[in-house]
């Protein structure tokens, strides 16, 4: 996939332009989409080291001090019910 593009002073699009934007070449990246795409995938694999941490952890307040972590990066996650 390539980033959306806009040229500078092209009437066809839907938005105007940054300057922060705009390269050097006349072209801009989605600087606000990527630094939202970057924040998500780094929440995610946070969570999945913290979940794997969660189901090593053998002492209660380790275990509390890493939902403590879970919760806020995810205030409505919920720990899975126990299997048996």
């Amino acid at each position: 996939l390539t980033p959306l593009r806009c040229v500078r002073g092209s009437d066809n699009l839907p938005y105007r332009c940054n300057e922060e934007q705009i390269r050097v070449s006349g072209t801009t990246i989605m600087v606000e989409r990527r630094s939202e795409l970057k924040r998500r995938y780094h929440r995610k694999k946070k969570m999945a080291k913290l979940k794997a941490r969660l189901a090593e952890t053998k002492s209660n307040s380790e275990r509390e001090t890493i939902l403590k972590k879970i919760r806020i990066l995810s205030p409505w996650w919920q720990e899975p019910a126990p299997q048996s």
